[in-house]
């Protein structure tokens, strides 16, 4: 289960969108929290970023992408967060960027993460 930044819980389905807008050399992340269930069996969790595109094929690299911490495991009822963060390069093109972190382990999914990117500043 995946509660939206402390919000509304939902079921992995997204899109996850980072609520400020990236600027080129920032940083900009997207907090998720994971939970099990109660009365359900432990969970274990690796995530893989891949890479973030927009509608003109311009690529954020998974390369630039961090996922805090990697892995996890959780019992019944524990909670806790994980942070999507991104790099943005300095010559990234502005757009809306959006992408997979594959998720693996106790059950296989994904979350679709979205970052929207300002023109460079002057």
């Amino acid at each position: 289960m995946l509660d939206r930044e402390r919000g509304p819980q939902q079921h992995l389905d997204g899109p996850f969108r980072c609520r400020k807008t990236c600027h080129p050399g920032g940083t900009a992340t997207i907090l998720l929290c994971f939970e099990a269930p109660e009365g359900a069996a432990p969970v274990q969790m690796q995530f893989e970023p891949g890479d973030l595109t927009n509608p003109n094929g311009d690529i954020l690299p998974a390369n630039r992408i961090n996922v805090i911490p990697p892995q996890i495991q959780l019992e019944p009822g524990e909670a806790t967060d994980v942070a999507v963060a991104v790099t943005i390069p300095d010559l990234t093109e502005p757009g809306e960027y959006h992408g997979r972190i594959v998720c693996t382990g106790t059950d296989q999914t994904s979350v679709v993460v979205v970052f929207e990117v300002a023109g460079a500043q002057t």
